[in-house]
């Protein structure tokens, strides 16, 4: 069908996450018919969301939170940073930065976001549903590694009636927590550099989680670089911070994959396990191929994911 009227015609600003956007006029509507978006149900306890990078994803896009009963969302995505993993959740509230018309079907380069708490060059990769306008799809940012070019781009979930959105229309997650449900946080395996960013995106998805009623867990990050890496040293201050600040809430895990893992797997250490912890890696065993220190194979996810269930 076509389109409404066109918008003005007068020049839109150049989109700036530092730049107060004009108010839009358009009606938003709460919607929540996209695939894998926010459920349509008020209230679920039995709906379990995860947040991350690839540790995360691996671990719950793989099965390895399954309960019977239980539903699991998985918004993890590889290779994303704290401040992606925040917008997804909802955390930072992001606007269109400039007036785009929304085609009848498929994409939209939508040309810049307002809102985001750093430069959206910095964002790195990101892919979430949102609601635009009472049109729901997805949108993703630098989503393709072997893609250098930095774009966003809004995809419908469902054709409709094309539609002018005017900048400053609120970019809605669809991914955020759904009341009553448990979500697993699990921010800085990616960017623990950056300790203040990592400590605001937790604290502010905590946050986030307790005013909806949802229960939550907060993983702390897992070894990932030898003792030479002073990279360790911001790791061990995030973990500590982790633990002195949500307690009961908080997934040890790094002190779980270095003393009892290997055991509850079902094995004894190896010598290979051994050596690999003795330069504070995670033990060999649970390592997904022979150079990957980061993300775990399918015996680790079992033994974090059972830890996590408990």
């Amino acid at each position: 069908s076509a389109p409404t009227p066109a918008p003005p015609t007068a020049p839109t600003p150049d989109p700036s996450e530092f730049t107060e956007p004009t108010p839009t006029e358009e009606p938003l509507l709460e919607t929540y018919s996209a695939p894998q978006g926010r459920a349509a149900t008020p209230y679920s306890p039995t709906t379990v969301q995860c947040y991350g990078s690839s540790s995360a994803d691996y671990l719950c896009g793989g099965g390895f939170l399954s309960l019977n009963g239980w539903t699991v969302k998985n918004h993890a995505m590889r290779a994303v940073g704290p401040v992606s993993i925040g917008v997804t959740s909802g955390i930072y509230q992001t606007q269109l930065g400039q007036t785009v018309l929304i085609p009848a079907s498929g994409s939209v380069n939508i040309g810049g976001v307002w809102g985001l708490p750093m430069e959206a060059k910095y964002l790195g990769r990101l892919q979430m549903d949102v609601e635009i306008g009472g049109i729901t799809g997805e949108l993703t940012h630098y989503p393709d590694l072997a893609d250098t070019s930095t774009h966003w781009k809004f995809t419908r979930h469902s054709a409709g009636s094309a539609k002018w959105v005017a900048a400053g229309t609120n970019l809605n997650s669809l991914d955020k927590p759904i009341p009553g449900s448990t979500s697993v946080i699990w921010v800085g395996a990616n960017g623990v550099e950056d300790e203040a960013r990592v400590k605001e995106v937790i604290t502010k998805m905590v946050d986030q989680n307790k005013k909806v009623g949802a229960k939550y867990v907060v993983m702390q990050l897992a070894p990932r670089w030898d003792y030479s890496n002073k990279l360790n040293d911001n790791r061990n201050r995030v973990n500590a911070w982790i633990a002195k600040t949500y307690g009961e809430n908080v997934v040890p895990l790094s002190d779980y994959l270095f003393n009892g893992a290997i055991y509850e797997a079902g094995r004894a250490p190896s010598q290979a396990d051994r050596d690999a912890m003795s330069v504070g890696l995670m033990p060999r065993s649970f390592w997904k191929d022979y150079n990957d220190t980061t993300n775990m194979n399918y015996s680790g996810n079992t033994v974090v994911g059972n830890l996590i269930k408990k």
